[in-house]
């Protein structure tokens, strides 16, 4: 018997209070349609996906989802802004005007170190995976621990970056290929 009560409502308790209002993403299951907005000027975001197999019907027990987002070879190039417009206004937009930002990129681990066969590693940029961070394409990346990336310019850009946020795009060029996230993080 399930003792927990549940609405079906997301919530956390950032800021005091508990607050539903914000994107649960799609479901890992079935596989969402391929991204349709693929024009110069409005990209498809990364899908948000929810791990519908590690998710448990009580909310007090794990309010840290392992959700992930998804970049597939068939979604074309997608794009977002980091930070969101929601979490720059959450967490303000302060930064280090002496240094430039820093992109880093977690990917999605292996349940028991068994990849999804379709899994595509930052590894494989430029190969396999395109990156660009304000217009900027990555040629390569500084490892940092088993699962994140720090990204490398393909050439140094002039001036400081004072941007408060960084639109990153993604895609994916292996077939059949998909990027899972766990993060994008932005160091400013």
């Amino acid at each position: 018997q399930n003792r927990c009560a549940t609405d079906n409502k997301a919530g956390t308790h950032l800021g005091g209070g508990l607050h539903t209002d914000f994107d649960l993403g799609v479901p890992s299951k079935p596989e969402p349609n391929p991204a349709t907005a693929s024009t110069v000027d409005k990209m498809a975001a990364p899908w948000l996906v929810q791990d519908v197999e590690l998710r448990q019907d009580c909310p007090s027990l794990e309010i840290d989802y392992k959700d992930y987002f998804m970049v597939r070879q068939k979604d074309g190039l997608m794009s977002r802004k980091y930070p969101n417009d929601a979490e720059l206004l959450a967490f303000g937009k302060k930064r280090n005007k002496t240094a430039d930002a820093l992109a880093v990129l977690c990917t999605k681990e292996c349940p028991w170190g068994r990849c999804d066969p379709r899994h595509v590693g930052l590894d494989e940029l430029p190969t396999n995976v395109t990156v660009y961070a304000n217009g900027m394409r990555a040629m390569k990346t500084s490892k940092l621990g088993d699962r994140c990336h720090v990204l490398k310019a393909s050439k140094k850009k002039k001036g400081k970056d004072t941007a408060a946020q960084h639109e990153i795009r993604f895609a994916v060029g292996k077939r059949e290929g998909t990027l899972f996230l766990s993060s994008v993080i932005i160091l400013i």
